[in-house]
């Protein structure tokens, strides 16, 4: 890893972890698994484009996810792949409705994840500067539609966050 990246590194069940970061606006993920050490950095992909504001979260089971920005000219988009212990990383994808703002604009994406697998993300709108979006990640279900939130009714207030409508 070059000096000059400061990676996200989660657990990931009992003694493995995950590690995600971004070089030269790719985002890249390794895994930690006694006795063998640190795998060898993987690119999660290679988009026309640049990667920022990497988040990774992960569980006691060892299931984990890796949500990004993605900017391609001033288009902006939110990517995530999703690790599994048996299988790795699968092939990333567009989070549906999601509109990040640009870069340096707001914070980054944050995201938890539960024991069984389900992915709750929020982050800042693109729609408008008075609201935040968020959606959830049902494990066989995917990702639900994003749905925006006015930043002035707090969290008692937010929406129930929709079932998950396709597929990944």
């Amino acid at each position: 890893m070059p000096a000059n990246v400061a990676p996200r590194v989660v657990s990931a069940g009992m003694e493995n972890a995950l590690a995600l970061w971004i070089q030269d606006g790719v985002p890249v993920a390794a895994m930690y698994a006694p006795p063998s050490g640190w795998s060898a950095a993987q690119p999660l992909e290679e988009l026309h484009g640049d990667a920022s504001d990497a988040q990774l979260v992960a569980n006691t089971t060892g299931s984990g996810m890796a949500i990004w920005r993605h900017t391609v000219g001033s288009i902006q988009s939110l990517r995530f792949s999703r690790f599994e212990p048996a299988t790795g990383w699968s092939v990333p994808d567009v989070m549906p409705g999601a509109l990040p703002r640009p870069p340096g604009e707001a914070p980054p994406p944050q995201a938890q994840m539960d024991d069984a697998g389900n992915v709750t993300a929020r982050w800042p709108s693109g729609f408008d500067a008075h609201q935040t979006q968020a959606s959830r990640y049902t494990p066989g279900q995917g990702w639900s539609q994003a749905i925006s939130e006015s930043v002035a009714s707090g969290p008692s207030a937010s929406p129930a966050l929709p079932s998950p409508s396709s597929v990944r």
